[in-house]
């Protein structure tokens, strides 16, 4: 089950979408995640509200649904950390941020700019609530790696921030903080 958060929810209908009103959407059986958002969304286009020119914790963005060609290497060491297997679903509107949906429904990203996976969210509604309102992601960091760049610093696995592969596995599907 996949829900579009009803702070969002306007978006979606303002970029064509009609489904359904509550926002509530199941998977066939058996279906990845991934494979529902693109059947759903398809090629939409689903931008941040013009007039948010800053969101709540970072600047917010736009997401352009399509299936990506290319998965990213970074994305292919967390699939194996977390065994299980991603499909790219969406970029930014401006085409930095590229989104992969995890066989939990876990929403990462990574970005052209610099190295890094992030975690969007632990379920598709958080995910595209902190794209479109500008809320920050989740800093992952797998065992061999030493930091992380976030804002303008390099986070190490001791921050607080930072969330490990082991921790991640911990953590399973709770709704993000």
């Amino acid at each position: 089950m996949i829900e579009i958060p009803l702070t969002v929810r306007p978006l979606f209908v303002a970029a064509g979408w009609r489904g359904p009103a509550d926002g509530r959407l199941s998977a066939r059986d058996g279906e990845h995640p991934g494979d529902m958002i693109l059947r759903e969304f398809g090629t939409l286009i689903v931008g941040a509200e013009p007039a948010r020119r800053s969101g709540e914790t970072c600047a917010p963005m736009g997401i352009a649904f399509r299936a990506l060609e290319r998965q990213d290497e970074q994305i292919a060491a967390w699939e194996r950390a977390l065994d299980t297997t991603m499909i790219g679903i969406a970029e930014d509107d401006l085409g930095y941020v590229e989104f992969y949906v995890d066989a939990q429904g876990r929403v990462f990203t990574t970005n052209c700019v610099m190295d890094g996976v992030y975690l969007a969210g632990f379920t598709f509604g958080d995910a595209i609530e902190r794209a479109l309102l500008g809320r920050v992601a989740i800093p992952l960091l797998l065992d061999e790696q030493a930091s992380i760049a976030y804002y303008g610093a390099h986070l190490t696995g001791d921050d607080p921030r930072v969330m490990t592969a082991a921790q991640l596995l911990a953590e399973g599907s709770r709704a993000a903080p």
